[in-house]
């Protein structure tokens, strides 16, 4: 911190400060008796700490305001004021966001029986507990795997968290074992409102009847092409129609040439037909024309590189904060976002779930876990979203119609183009947002596999048939290894 400590949030909710030069390691605060709960320290910077005070320091900038800090001083309390209450355990992948926080915060404000605790045990940034290993696939996968493995473990045996945030990243616990299927509780008008939102969003996460995470962002990816580029007004590409349409348009040149290139296009095309890709076991089926489609195409894709000063009439998007995303439709007019290319063309655009949450199936209270699904997604928390899209629909029809202002004051000043003050084009990006129909996941682990045993492929050393069989042979393995 600026006061030159290091300073360690412990499991026990204590706050303790260590004098680099001494080794001295020192109690500063017990989050037991504070007015602070622990996700305002995790959102902040830590400014100053005594033995009365904390002084926080919370970035909170919106595209549309001036820079600005807040401070909040936080007083330790006398008695606890969590005393009785049941914890709710709640584990990020990452640092709590913005909604996150606000939801978490509001809930423990509002609740007399229900104390919010972020348990970072299970969050990239602290992890450490695993083994190193000389094997290169693991080496690159080994914290992660054990990451997963060990959230497995604990929720298997009961100890693990109530909630799981940013659950896409956990595509791996998509299983009833480890997760509560959400589908019945909001298809059920008592428990939620499915009209608020862009539901769409959440079905796009429904696989074989179950949804076991929730998106709690509207973001949406695919290909910005001419509004012409697919006949009969379908929401995407047949492999054959974009291959015609690359040769055609962008001199054979794949959009992924220039910033991606064949294995991120490769990676891209394998999470957006997740659910085409696995069975109901979880178990990854490549032995089907949508995995010799992927492969045939990304095997000769020309990656010479788009002279940067050219427009580019086809590039993958990924719209996901409209207040920037209006900016691009306004300067790239007659464009629109189609899904990735699919064996029969009716793939939308994708979504991607960067914030997304998941109850764990060892929850001590569903109901209060519901309740707090419900607080992330109300629209006093998703307005406060500064990163991604709300799902809410009146959360961002407002960060929509601000965003326009803010959009079309960046465009006369950039580009010097008229005011655009029309807002047809926001009801063009909900089409886009209303037309996605494709989750966008996978395990981290089957791609590292399927990159090195397509190596021999792509140099036209081995036929498809007889990779296929090894690539399923070793992921599944490890799948099963893995329960």
């Amino acid at each position: 911190s600026d006061d030159g400590y290091c300073y360690r949030i412990n499991r026990e909710l204590t706050l303790t400060k260590l004098n680099i030069e001494t080794g001295e390691e020192t109690l500063v605060m017990d989050f037991n008796y504070s007015s602070v709960d622990l996700f305002d320290l995790q959102c902040s910077l830590l400014f100053y700490c005594d033995d009365e005070t904390c002084i926080l320091r919370k970035n909170m900038v919106y595209p549309s305001e001036t820079f600005n800090w807040t401070i909040n001083t936080l007083k330790k309390e006398p008695v606890n004021p969590h005393s009785g209450k049941q914890i709710l355990y709640v584990a990020p992948y990452f640092q709590i966001g913005s909604m996150a926080a606000s939801a978490i915060r509001q809930m423990n404000a509002g609740s007399k029986d229900t104390f919010i605790y972020v348990t970072m045990d299970y969050c990239s940034l602290t992890f450490v507990d695993y083994e190193t290993s000389d094997n290169t696939t693991i080496s690159q996968y080994n914290k992660n795997l054990a990451l997963i493995n060990k959230l497995k473990e604990d929720i298997r045996n009961g100890s693990g968290p109530d909630v799981i945030l940013d659950f896409a990243r956990f595509s791996s616990l998509n299983d009833e074992a480890y997760l509560k299927d959400l589908l019945g509780t909001i298809n059920d008008k008592k428990n939620f409102n499915r009209e608020d939102y862009f539901d769409n969003i959440f079905d796009a996460y429904v696989k074989n009847d179950k949804l076991f995470q929730m998106p709690v962002s509207a973001c949406i990816g695919g290909l910005y092409a001419s509004d012409r580029a697919v006949s009969d007004s379908k929401p995407g590409f047949t492999y054959s129609e974009y291959s015609d349409y690359v040769k055609v348009q962008c001199d054979g040149i794949d959009p992924f040439g220039h910033d991606y290139g064949r294995d991120n296009c490769f990676s891209i095309l394998i999470r957006s037909n997740y659910d085409e890709l696995n069975d109901d076991k979880n178990h990854i089926s490549l032995n089907n024309n949508t995995f010799r489609e992927i492969c045939d195409y990304v095997r000769d894709m020309n990656e010479t590189p788009h002279d940067e000063a050219s427009k580019v009439p086809l590039q993958f998007v990924e719209f996901n904060r409209v207040h920037f995303d209006l900016s691009t439709m306004q300067i790239e007019k007659d464009k629109q976002v189609y899904g990735m290319p699919s064996t029969d063309g009716t793939r939308g655009p994708l979504v991607f779930a960067y914030e997304s949450i998941g109850i764990c199936s060892n929850t001590r209270n569903f109901n209060k876990a519901f309740e707090f699904v419900n607080y992330l997604l109300s629209y006093d928390v998703q307005i406060q979203n500064v990163v991604y899209n709300p799902v809410n629909k009146a959360a961002f029809s407002e960060y929509a119609n601000a965003a326009l202002k803010y959009s079309n004051s960046q465009i006369k000043e950039m580009y010097r183009i008229a005011d655009y003050n029309d807002q047809s084009i926001v009801d063009e990006y909900i089409s886009y947002i209303c037309s996605a129909n494709t989750c966008y996941m996978s395990d981290e682990y089957a791609l590292l596999i399927m990159n090195e045993e397509l190596q021999a492929y792509y140099r036209h050393q081995k036929e498809l048939d007889k990779v296929i069989p090894v690539i399923e042979n070793r992921v599944n393995t490890m799948a099963d290894e893995q329960k």
